[in-house]
């Protein structure tokens, strides 16, 4: 029943999986995150941090792989949030 659930979008419909994705992809940006202000400032190794990276990357495409598409609407409601800088950290910009 779990797998079904999962696969149908659940009681609430495809909303469900939108969210729980959406919580996934926060997760690894997370994940995203300490790596690069964390772990590799306290001197990983190099093949550490290849291997690390690698792996962060294999999560998001296996993430981009299962996400349900998003309504066209919703599409361009995210769009219009993520050009305007609402997703943005201060602390993910390049440095001058």
């Amino acid at each position: 029943m779990r797998g079904h659930i999962a696969e149908t979008g659940g009681h609430d419909g495809p909303k469900y999986a939108h969210k729980a994705v959406a919580g996934q992809y926060q997760s690894l940006r997370n994940q995203a995150r300490i790596f690069r202000e964390i772990e590799l400032l306290d001197g990983m190794e190099p093949e550490k941090a290849k291997t690390r990276l690698f792996a962060i990357a294999e999560a998001r495409d296996e993430l981009n792989q299962r996400a349900p598409a998003p309504a066209r609407g919703d599409y361009e409601l995210a769009k219009q949030d993520i050009d305007g800088g609402r997703a943005r950290y201060r602390r993910d910009e390049a440095k001058p």
